[in-house]
């Protein structure tokens, strides 16, 4: 299969998209009304919180959406994703997937109003708009990562078959189809991307790609900060050592870099911001407790343990 014009290639991008909602449309038909009308929910709904405390609460305040969550899940509901700090309830969850959920969000929002609706930000048009958006970037995901196969000559067949695998042999179906309002198929979106714009601006040094590129990096922060350690595998998208050394160390004499930096701070910027109005500090650690046993790693287990060892989960990893 080749694709030889724009139009073929638009046809071919879509189809994508396609394919995804037809898998997302025979799920939901396929499984009970009550397991397909509860996207929100687990790690998500702290995820997700963002936007009901913003948009119906008017707050940065989580307390009144905590007691909201009590009182769909029960008053033993924990809500272990919230801290009070300094009298205020804060979400340990950044912002990002959020905000890459919000135009979903603010199309239900509208419905909800024109249809009557509650618009408690849980209602089934909200359930199914969360849906809708990891079918979404999880789509723009795949495209990206498409793009990046081809950016190494690799032929159209070869592509396609790996960004299949992506889907169907790892956990990204699980995540994009089952529970969407995790920050996972987020993460794959944006880390997609911003691979893809960094192997482009590595073969042609175009200002625009570093652009997107810086863009795309504040964002990957912005969904889970830990998601920065991609930048240790940035230099391996360079077509050889001499290609990296020219882009890297002769243009950071460039303006170039400047610019790149104060992009990825400003798409922080609402994260950082956030975290200064809540707590006083710019930069704080909302995960108390919570960290790795750097001095007795799990390596065995991260990879092999049953309880969700990387290779057990997801074999497919083994063939690369």
């Amino acid at each position: 299969m080749k694709i030889k014009n724009s139009s073929n290639n638009s046809l071919f991008t879509y189809s994508f998209l396609g394919i995804l909602l037809i898998i997302f449309i025979g799920l939901t038909i396929s499984k009970s009304s009550e397991h397909r009308s509860h996207f929100i929910d687990g790690d998500g709904s702290g995820h997700y919180a963002w936007l009901s405390a913003l948009f119906i609460n008017h707050s940065l305040d989580f307390n009144e959406v905590f007691e909201a969550e009590k009182q769909r899940k029960g008053l033993d509901y924990q809500g272990h994703n919230y801290h009070k700090i300094n009298g205020t309830t804060i979400n340990k969850f950044p912002p990002g997937t959020a905000f890459l959920i919000m135009p979903f969000f603010l199309l239900a929002m509208l419905l909800s109003y024109i249809f009557g609706l509650q618009v408690d930000g849980y209602n089934f048009l909200f359930q199914y708009g969360v849906g809708i958006a990891a079918v979404f970037w999880c789509w723009v995901g795949l495209l990206y990562l498409f793009k990046l196969l081809k950016s190494y000559k690799l032929n159209t067949q070869a592509s396609l078959i790996f960004v299949a695998a992506a889907l169907l042999s790892t956990n990204l179906f699980a995540y994009t189809f089952l529970i969407p309002s995790f920050s996972h198929v987020y993460s794959f979106a944006a880390i997609s991307v911003l691979l893809y714009f960094v192997r482009k601006y590595f073969l042609g040094q175009k200002l625009s790609h570093l652009i997107f590129a810086a863009i795309a990096l504040g964002l990957v922060f912005m969904i889970r900060p830990v998601n920065i350690i991609i930048i240790i595998a940035l230099p391996m998208l360079a077509e050889n050592w001499l290609n990296f050394k020219d882009t890297v160390f002769q243009k950071l004499k460039s303006l170039r870099f400047l610019l790149a930096i104060i992009l990825v701070i400003i798409a922080t910027s609402p994260y950082l911001l956030i975290n200064y109005l809540q707590t006083s500090h710019i930069f704080y650690f909302g995960y108390q407790g919570e960290g790795f046993y750097w001095s007795r790693p799990e390596i065995l287990n991260f990879l092999f343990s049953f309880r969700k060892g990387w290779f057990i989960y997801t074999p497919f990893y083994l063939l690369l």
